[in-house]
């Protein structure tokens, strides 16, 4: 993969934000309880948790991102819809993108956090936080972080499977 240092503003920025949006499709996926029903909230953009801020609401909502990742991402989803939405006279030092790029947590590789803006804090900032996606996602998937398991009760006594009752399983 080539670095993102090559890429020229549009494809930076939509480059990061496709990986992003990925990313938090895949983090539910794997909180998620498997099956159809999760499958279908992610599947499509129109599905309910298949939009870019849908999937930021949603990581945030449930504890998946923190504050700091979830403003990150909101300023990435708005440079993304300005850069798919104009074709002309955009670039990352445009005065509006300019200041949202200010906004960005300034986190980086580095042991100080940056306090330029401009494509530097796109590329330590963002790359920071898609670091932060993978990192967790492969928690999930090493079996370090919980999936969301079955976790109801019928009023008629039967308990799902792995409660430690006496009636486990009698209606899965």
């Amino acid at each position: 993969m080539q670095t993102v240092d090559k890429y020229d503003d549009r494809a930076l920025v939509l480059s990061y934000a496709a990986f992003t949006e990925e990313a938090l499709g895949e983090l539910l996926k794997c909180f998620l309880k498997r099956g159809d029903s999760a499958d279908r909230l992610l599947d499509s953009s129109s599905s309910p948790l298949g939009s870019f801020g849908n999937r930021i609401k949603a990581c945030h909502a449930l504890g998946l991102i923190s504050n700091i990742q979830k403003t990150d991402f909101e300023i990435l989803q708005r440079i993304r819809n300005a850069f798919a939405h104009a074709w002309d006279g955009i670039s990352l030092d445009r005065a509006d993108i300019a200041d949202r790029l200010k906004a960005l947590s300034g986190d980086n590789f580095g042991t100080s956090k940056m306090t330029e803006g401009g494509r530097s804090a796109l590329i330590g900032s963002i790359s920071v936080r898609c670091l932060e996606l993978q990192l967790r996602i492969q928690r999930f998937r090493n079996g370090h972080e919980p999936r969301i398991e079955d976790n109801w009760y019928h009023l008629g006594g039967a308990f799902p499977k792995g409660t430690g009752s006496t009636e486990e399983g009698e209606n899965e």
